[in-house]
């Protein structure tokens, strides 16, 4: 029954809101917060546009900082055995000219199986060589290895131009470069490759003789000076033959971006001293 003068009152909440302006207001949120995530989301794609590429190079920057610190080290591991063990020990640098060189001439699986891994670590990997060893009887040294073949951090490489092979071809050639694009020393034919039993064969290296000095490469008369290892952002790829397994050949380098090698981690080792440093050039 309805009395004349009653007006139905709205039910309200404790805050004095009704349903309906509560209502009201929810909508209101809730389009006001789909607009605000739409502006979030347009506003992360801007930042991930500009951001990833930034982000990439500092990657890239980190690989060529740990790969200068890895060889640095190494290298100084080289000179340390060196003098402890009073003999010369090399650092030896996987080029194409060694795996060519040698393939012919692998008697052993083993030694085969190690040098097609290496076809895809050329201008990466190295390893500790030593012709002979404290203790060792006159005229019979024992030479080995003192380490496995290790590889730069992934993305990095050794300057090609740094296995051009000017000190035995052209000894004099490779004196009169500028130090610090002077290519790397080769030995003479005379180191076992990829392991104590395989052919000998001419390689090039870093080596350090019994005071920790530089070594000179064979023919060279003159002083050596510093030496200069140049570290390149970018990708080896190795060469397949037709049944997809690497081929005895040199791999494609491909650096990212071309020519990067400017203001990159170069490794100066004094040739006095044995010392090595990072610097920028």
């Amino acid at each position: 029954m309805y009395c004349a003068g009653f007006q139905r009152r709205k039910a309200s909440l404790p805050d004095g809101s009704t349903w309906g302006d509560r209502a009201v207001l929810g909508a209101s949120v809730r389009a006001f917060t789909l607009i605000e995530l739409l502006v979030v989301v347009a506003i992360i794609g801007v930042l991930a546009g500009i951001g990833l590429p930034a982000l990439k190079g500092f990657g890239s920057s980190n690989a060529l900082s740990a790969a200068a610190s890895q060889l640095k080290d190494d290298l100084a591991l080289a000179r340390q055995t060196a003098m402890n063990q009073r003999s010369d020990v090399y650092v030896l640098f996987v080029g194409p000219e060694a795996l060519t060189t040698s393939w012919p001439t692998l008697v052993t699986q083993a030694d085969k199986n190690i040098a097609r891994r290496l076809l895809n670590s050329q201008y990466t990997s190295y390893a500790l060589y030593s012709k002979r060893q404290l203790g060792d009887q006159p005229g019979a040294p024992r030479e080995r290895y003192l380490t496995p073949w290790r590889n730069l951090p992934e993305g990095v490489f050794i300057s090609t131009n740094e296995f051009d092979n000017l000190s035995l071809r052209t000894p004099n050639l490779w004196q009169q470069a500028t130090l610090t694009n002077r290519p790397f020393g080769f030995t003479p034919a005379n180191i076992r490759f990829p392991t104590e039993t395989g052919p000998r064969v001419s390689m090039a290296f870093v080596g350090f003789d019994y005071e920790g000095r530089l070594i000179k490469p064979s023919g060279v008369t003159a002083n050596r000076g510093d030496e200069f290892i140049h570290l390149v952002k970018g990708t080896v790829l190795p060469a397949k033959n037709a049944q997809g397994l690497y081929d005895i050949a040199p791999a494609e380098v491909i650096e990212t971006p071309k020519n990067n090698t400017t203001n990159n981690p170069v490794i100066q080792i004094d040739s006095t001293t044995g010392r090595g440093r990072v610097v920028r050039l």
